[in-house]
């Protein structure tokens, strides 16, 4: 079954900002092995509330799976945590890499380190590919 996931994050008060900020951009998804995964930074200490859903396939219908209260005893520094693009689907290589004949061979996982101000992600093809990236803020 090819299985979409999505999710909302906000305070135990039900706020899903914070300082003007969605919440969700606190939240990276990645599908690694079969399995998806969600990484959760709370821009401050408190409880939130942690909702993945989930839906089949391109269907704009989806289902609460479950709810978790998050209890986040110290937040990271906001100059460390910074929040992500506003962008609620997988990061990183994932099902579409797979199934153009893409291997990631740099960067498995979504998060990409520039050491010296550049960065380089490569994948290796099946066959010939026209590529296109874009760089979100």
């Amino acid at each position: 079954k090819d299985l979409a996931f999505t999710y909302n994050l906000k305070t135990k008060e039900e706020r899903s900002r914070w300082r003007g900020i969605k919440l969700d951009r606190f939240v990276s998804q990645q599908r690694m092995k079969g399995a998806v995964v969600f990484t959760i930074c709370p821009p401050e200490k408190g409880k939130f509330l942690f909702e993945p859903f989930v839906g089949l396939g391109n269907s704009t219908d989806s289902f609460r799976v479950c709810e978790y209260m998050i209890i986040c005893d110290q937040a990271k520094d906001i100059s460390d945590n910074a929040p992500l693009p506003d962008y609620k689907g997988s990061w990183g290589p994932g099902k579409e890499v797979v199934s153009k004949g893409l291997t990631p061979v740099t960067h498995i996982s979504p998060y990409v380190q520039c050491e010296d101000g550049t960065a380089e992600v490569e994948f290796t093809m099946d066959e010939d590919v026209q590529l296109t990236a874009r760089l979100f803020e």
